[in-house]
C-alpha cells in the first residue's frame, strides 16, 4: 500500500473577499509571497483600478459589484492560487512539493496548467480574463454597453446556477434529473447538469425562469432541496460552446495549442473534469480543459477513478487556494462510508489564519 499525494486547485466558485489579499499583505508569511510581482502581473493583464480595487478596497464601495464580474473573478482567483501555491511549493519542508496527481475543480485546471509550467503567470491571468469575458459575451449579460457605477452593477440575470441537494434515498440522482429534463422541451434547451459533484450535490446551469421551474417541481415530486448560487454565467453548458471556440483560437494565435505544437508529457498528471481519467500530456490536458467549457464536470467520477485505479492505495488530498474549502469538502463527501479509511488527509489552506500556521513551521 501506499499514499497517492493530490493537489487541488479551486474554481472560480460564488464570490471571492475583496479584502482578502489585502489582508494576507499584513501577516508575517508576506514576505515569503511575491506581492510585488502579482500587483506587476495583475495590472498588466488587468489594469490599475482592478489591481488597487482588489489589494486596496474602498469601504464605501459595494465589492461584490465587482467580482460578480466572471471576468474579473477568474484571474483573480487564477492569480492568488498561483502564487500561493507557487510560494507555498519553495518552501521545502511543506510536502506539496511533488504531488503525485493534480486536480482542479473547473476553472482550477487552469491553475493545474501552470502548475506543470505549460503556462507562466502572465498567460495564466491573461487566459482567466478571456475565458471569463467570452462567458460574459456569450450570454449577453453585460454586452458592449456594460458599465460599473460606484455602488451597482447594471446587468441583466438571465441565466445562472442551482445546486441540488440529492437526499440519500436516490440512488442514481444523475439518471434521475437527465429524465426528468427530457421529459419537457421547455427545460431541454434551457436547463442543464453542470456539475456532478458529489452523490449527494449537483449543480444546474441554465435560463434562471426555467431553473426556477424545474427545481421547483424537482422539490415537489422527490424532495430535492434547491440552493440558487450566486452566478450569472450558465457555466459548464451548450449555452457556452461559442466561447469555446473563441477560446481555443486563442490559444492557436498564443502558439499554446495546435498541430504544430509540441505535445510535452506533464510533470504532473492532471485528471481530467471532462472525461473523470488522467491526462498525461499537454495536449490532452488543454483539449479537456476548452471542451469542459460546455460540458459537465466529473468530480464525482474523478474521485471513483481514482479508488478504481489505485484500489490498494490510500490518498492525500491537499486544497490551496480562495475557495479551496469548497474541494475539501466535496472531497470528504465522496469518501463517506465505506471509501472513508481510503482517505489519508484531506487538508486545506485558504484563509489568512491558515497561512501564518503554516509559515510558522
Amino acid at each position: 500500500m501506499s499514499i497517492k499525494r493530490i493537489l487541488t486547485l479551486p474554481g472560480q466558485g460564488q464570490t471571492l473577499p475583496q479584502t482578502y489579499l489585502s489582508q494576507l499583505q499584513k501577516t508575517k508569511s508576506s514576505s515569503d509571497l511575491n506581492i510585488p510581482l502579482l500587483k506587476e502581473q495583475f495590472t498588466s493583464q488587468l489594469g490599475r483600478s482592478f489591481t488597487n480595487k482588489l489589494l486596496q478596497p474602498d469601504p464605501y464601495y459595494s465589492s461584490g459589484d465587482f467580482l460578480d464580474r466572471t471576468s474579473i473573478l477568474q484571474p483573480a482567483v487564477v492569480g492568488l492560487t498561483c502564487q500561493i501555491v507557487e510560494q507555498i511549493r519553495r518552501r521545502d519542508e511543506v510536502s506539496l512539493i511533488n504531488p503525485d496527481l493534480i486536480m482542479g475543480h473547473s476553472l482550477g485546471e487552469l491553475s493545474a496548467l501552470h502548475y506543470n509550467e505549460l503556462l507562466d503567470l502572465e498567460m495564466a491571468l491573461y487566459l482567466a480574463r478571456k475565458r471569463g469575458k467570452f462567458m460574459e459575451e456569450c450570454v449577453n449579460i453585460w454586452g458592449s454597453e456594460y458599465k460599473l457605477k460606484r455602488n451597482r452593477a447594471k446587468f441583466i440575470i438571465n441565466c445562472g446556477l442551482m445546486a441540488l441537494i440529492i437526499p440519500r434515498t436516490i440512488a442514481n440522482p444523475i439518471e434521475l434529473i437527465q429524465t426528468e429534463l427530457d421529459k419537457s422541451t421547455e427545460f431541454q434547451k434551457a436547463v442543464f447538469i453542470a456539475n456532478h459533484n458529489s452523490p449527494s450535490q449537483l449543480v444546474l446551469s441554465g435560463k434562471v425562469e426555467e431553473l426556477q421551474k424545474f427545481t421547483k417541481s424537482l422539490q415537489q415530486e422527490y424532495k430535492i432541496k434547491s440552493i440558487p448560487l450566486k452566478s450569472q454565467i450558465p457555466f459548464h453548458s451548450p449555452m457556452l460552446e461559442e466561447a469555446e471556440e473563441r477560446f481555443l483560437k486563442v490559444l492557436e494565435s498564443q502558439g499554446l495549442f495546435g498541430s504544430n505544437v509540441a505535445n510535452q508529457k506533464l510533470k504532473y498528471p492532471i485528471i481530467s473534469n471532462l472525461t473523470g481519467k488522467i491526462a498525461t500530456t499537454s495536449n490532452e490536458a488543454l483539449s479537456n480543459f476548452v471542451q469542459s467549457f460546455s460540458r459537465p464536470v466529473l468530480f464525482m467520477e474523478s474521485l471513483q477513478g481514482l479508488k478504481t485505479d489505485f484500489p490498494e492505495d490510500k490518498f492525500e488530498f491537499w486544497s490551496l487556494g480562495p475557495n479551496a474549502n469548497v474541494n475539501q469538502g466535496l472531497i470528504k463527501a465522496n469518501f463517506a462510508g465505506a471509501d472513508r479509511d481510503m482517505l489519508s488527509a484531506n487538508e486545506v489552506f485558504s484563509g489568512v489564519e491558515e497561512f501564518e500556521e503554516l509559515f510558522k513551521r
